[in-house]
Order: structure tokens, then C-alpha cells, then sequence
């Protein structure tokens, strides 16, 4: 199971800014960007992000309804993954995280009630996990183009047809102890700034005009994201 240990993340306070939705709000004023500003900087000095990735891939046995057969014996099950790798011949399982010690520094603020520091760390997070996310996207399309086959969009579970139960298998599947992270009995993953995501692999080109990974997020709305993968 191939691990991503060199994910290089810039840490550029403009462009941070330019994304956290507590610095454009009508609250924000020089002494929280001064604030934001600090903690940018304390990230940095003290190592304090630690991006890591680790994926697997296995090959579709059949599909079969909403299920989706794999080889070893795991079952994939869900509407939106069963139609959207219906043309894939594997299934690529991600697992990424930025580390525990982001997480550690938002929960010592809170505790001490500082509250903004806590709110600006959480926004902070949020940002560095979209860009790891289009990263991990970005080596991983690169290797499968080099044996000249083809990805799809990624999926993530939590979307309608995509239980969050699914969450487990990718965890394990993609061996998310061997990075340091693990999986709650809610399903939820730990660090908390972490994600999951399965991605198909074809010897044809998936459809262009399928939707991205935003299309099947409830949340999609209120997202200041766009996950958009350069397929």
C-alpha cells in the first residue's frame, strides 16, 4: 500500500486569507487578521502540519445492483459509486490527513477560551484538507496516467447513495493505521482533519460531463470549496 510521505503544503498567508470565511466576514477587522497572521506563522516554526496519504487499488470482480465486487472479497454497496465507476475495471481507496497536532492546537485554544484562535485553526484546516485533497488527486492521476489508463471523479462516503458507513472499508482498505489515523464507531475519522475518498480506474476515458464531487455534497451550497480534479 503506497504511502504519500512528501506532500509539500505552502503555507501563504495571502491566499489563506483570501479563503477563510471568518476573515471576510463583517467581524473580521486588523486584530483577528493580525491574530490569523500569528498562528500562520506558528504552524510554520513549529512543523506543526504533518500531511501524509495512503491508497490501494483492487480490481472489480462485478457489479452486481448497488453493489460493487472486489477482489479479497470486499463489497463496495451504494447507488452513486455502483453508477459512477460502472465503466472501471479497479477502485483506487484514498485516505489522507494533515496529522494530529493541528487538531492538538485548535483544542488547546478552545480549552483556554480563546475562541477566535480555536475558530481561525478550524477554518485554517479546513483549507489545508481541500488543498491535500487536490494534491493526493493530482499524484495519484499522474501515476494510473502512466500505465495509460484513465480516473474518474472521486466520490466520498456521506454522499446520497454513499453511505457513511462505507467509510470503514476505505479506512481499512487503503490501511489508514499505517499513517496514523483511525475510525470511530460513528464512522468518523481521526485525526479530524482528515479524509476518505474511492476513485475509479478504466481503460476508456469516463464521461467528461459527469458531475464533480461538489454535485453529490448536500453541503455544496454553504462550501466556499470547489473540488474541481483536473480530470
Amino acid at each position: 500500500m503506497p504511502v504519500i510521505n512528501d506532500i509539500l503544503l505552502e503555507i501563504d498567508f495571502e491566499e489563506i486569507g483570501k479563503s477563510l470565511p471568518f476573515l471576510k466576514s463583517e467581524r473580521s477587522n486588523c486584530y483577528g487578521k493580525e491574530l490569523a497572521q500569528n498562528l500562520v506563522l506558528q504552524i510554520e516554526d513549529n512543523h506543526i502540519l504533518e500531511p501524509l496519504a495512503s491508497y490501494e487499488n483492487l480490481r472489480i470482480i462485478d457489479l452486481v445492483d448497488d453493489k460493487i465486487y472486489l477482489e479479497g472479497g470486499e463489497v463496495i454497496t451504494g447507488s452513486l459509486p455502483a453508477s459512477l465507476f460502472k465503466s472501471a475495471r479497479e477502485l483506487v481507496f484514498l485516505v489522507f490527513t494533515l496529522g494530529k497536532e493541528l487538531d492538538e492546537l485548535e483544542a488547546y485554544y478552545s480549552r483556554n477560551k480563546e475562541i477566535i484562535k480555536s475558530v481561525l485553526l478550524g477554518e485554517m484546516g479546513n483549507y489545508w484538507l481541500h488543498t491535500l485533497s487536490l494534491k493526493v488527486f493530482k499524484i495519484v492521476k499522474e501515476v494510473i496516467e502512466t500505465k495509460g489508463l484513465f480516473i474518474s471523479n472521486p466520490l466520498a462516503p456521506g454522499f446520497s447513495g454513499f453511505p457513511c458507513e462505507e467509510q470503514g472499508k476505505i479506512f481499512r482498505l487503503a490501511n489508514g493505521k499505517n499513517i496514523g489515523m483511525r475510525l470511530t464507531t460513528g464512522f468518523m475519522l481521526y485525526p479530524r482533519n482528515s479524509l476518505s475518498m474511492v476513485t475509479g480506474v478504466s481503460d476508456i476515458s469516463f464521461n467528461r460531463a459527469d458531475k464533480s464531487i461538489c454535485y453529490y455534497c448536500q453541503n455544496s451550497e454553504n462550501c466556499q470549496y470547489s473540488h474541481e480534479f483536473s480530470l
